[in-house]
């Protein structure tokens, strides 16, 4: 299936606050699948799963979305989370940069049934998700 998100390819891994500066202008829209997503993840780069109005990512941009990211910095451990309800559900799981050992931080990645179109609606079920893992 097509996904539509958006990239930065300015930013790699964990940027310094220079280079988050110099990129905040920076997103494109991306057309892709969940394995050219998960290639992209992987060189290292920033992504929103969100496709934008604008390449400046804020709030006012969100065109729609057929993806959700939850940030899991706190509470579960990627291992826990493969036992939990959601896990089934999910697309892909990945480490963060921030990710150690001692302190498990990592992104869980999951296809929407369908597009959200309204950034209400999307900011609820963001909320919704991150309650039900944090």
């Amino acid at each position: 299936m097509t996904l539509e998100f958006s990239i930065n390819t300015v930013y790699k891994n964990k940027p310094s606050r220079e280079v988050v500066e110099r990129g905040a202008k920076s997103w494109v829209q991306k057309t892709g699948g969940l394995f050219d997503l998960r290639q992209i993840i992987e060189q290292g780069h920033a992504f929103c799963p969100a496709a934008m109005n604008s390449a400046h990512r804020k709030n006012d941009s969100f065109k729609y979305a057929d993806l959700l990211a939850v940030d899991v910095d706190d509470g579960l451990t990627k291992e826990q989370f493969l036992d939990h309800a959601l896990a089934s559900q999910a697309a892909f799981t990945y480490t963060t940069a921030s990710h150690t050992e001692e302190l498990h931080k990592y992104r869980v990645i999951f296809q929407l049934p369908e597009r959200i179109t309204d950034p209400n609606v999307y900011k609820q079920v963001t909320t919704s998700m991150i309650k039900r893992l944090g």
